[in-house]
């Protein structure tokens, strides 16, 4: 999506993760100071063999509920 790019990044055993979301990706016409959006996040750790683990903040995507009640929510400065 243009609404959203990510770029990652691996040096010996430290991977970044950089991802830009606009407010458009959400259905959003701008991001606000001091607003509140639930957001879940999942990683997983597969290099082709299989999945090793997962890094999950905020339920919903993991659990496959799709229950936007249980995101975490995240608090725009």
């Amino acid at each position: 999506s243009r609404h959203v790019t990510a770029t990652v990044t691996r040096e010996d055993q430290k991977t970044v993760y950089n991802v830009t979301v606009a407010p458009q990706a959400l259905g959003l016409g701008r991001f606000e100071q001091n607003q509140v959006i639930g957001m879940s996040l999942l990683v997983n750790d597969d290099d082709s063999f299989g999945r090793k683990g997962a890094m999950i903040w905020g339920a919903g995507i993991a659990n496959f509920n799709g229950n936007t009640r249980t995101y975490n929510r995240l608090y725009l400065q």
